[in-house]
């Protein structure tokens, strides 16, 4: 005799329901709409002048000037490639050198006791203050905007995969000395699955400040990018074209991130099972 299962009037924890509002609407995409609004309140309502602050009609149409036209006599899409672009070396390159570093600092003692008290000093100083440096020694050209965007996300990446080593369940390892693992197998197999959380979680905040820092790479001397485009129109007074490409140094960090995620639930599908 089998037992039929029994039915459960358990309701989900809310932690796992989607949370939403005014029906099937995203609170997020209300919250959206309210600064809109207030955006739409403040300037057509005249508190605040459009010479600092256009309303959204006008951005939208300026942004479309600028698609169709160009900023300066270069297209739109070159500035927005020249910055993803940049923005994709230094990350790339900071994620091929911060994962290892950090894996070893957190896995092997000696090597986080030799490069743990140079990355402390580092840390808190910020990318920035590297400028002088870096046009010294690579010049005006991309190495030293690459750089600059490379030092923030390596940070970061170093930092999350030495703390994801050293937060692996020392009962995980005990269970891969029981099954007889080799040094090889106890880190493909548990040293970086049990790290990989934490490594994903300096990955995603990594590309967030790479192109963050995509801003301040191209005040070196750049003659295209978002950030160039950006410091040059402010230096006109031109805060239509500012304002354009602040919201779509935004919006493109937005689809990063989203990007970002996905990697992250396909790397991690296992967790929460």
């Amino acid at each position: 005799m089998t037992l039929a299962p029994q039915k459960t009037t358990d309701t989900p924890p809310r932690s796992r329901r989607p949370v939403r509002a005014l029906g099937r609407v995203p609170l997020g995409l209300v919250g959206l709409l309210g600064i809109l609004a207030l955006w739409v309140i403040a300037v057509d309502g005249g508190l605040v002048e459009e010479k600092w602050l256009p309303g959204p009609t006008d951005l939208v149409a300026h942004t479309w000037m600028l698609i169709t036209e160009g900023y300066r006599g270069t297209p739109l899409a070159t500035h927005v490639l020249v910055s993803i672009r940049r923005t994709a070396i230094g990350f790339s390159m900071a994620v091929l050198f911060g994962i290892p570093i950090g894996l070893a600092m957190g896995r092997y003692r000696s090597v986080g006791a030799l490069l743990g008290p140079a990355f402390a000093l580092l840390r808190p100083i910020p990318p920035i203050a590297f400028i002088p440096l870096a046009v010294l020694y690579l010049g005006l050209g991309e190495s030293s905007k690459i750089l600059l965007i490379f030092l923030a996300p390596f940070m970061f990446i170093v930092l999350n995969a030495e703390a994801g080593v050293r937060s692996v369940s020392s009962s995980w390892i005990r269970a891969g000395q029981m099954l007889g693992f080799s040094r090889r197998q106890m880190f493909t197999r548990v040293i970086l699955p049990g790290s990989l959380p934490s490594i994903m979680v300096g990955v995603r905040t990594g590309a967030a400040v790479s192109w963050a820092l995509v801003v301040a790479a191209e005040l070196i001397s750049a003659q295209e990018g978002l950030g160039y485009m950006v410091a040059s129109a402010g230096n006109f007074f031109d805060l239509k074209t500012v304002y354009a490409g602040i919201f779509l140094i935004g919006i493109i960090g937005f689809l990063l991130d989203i990007a970002a995620r996905e990697v992250e639930k396909r790397l991690l599908h296992w967790q929460g099972r």
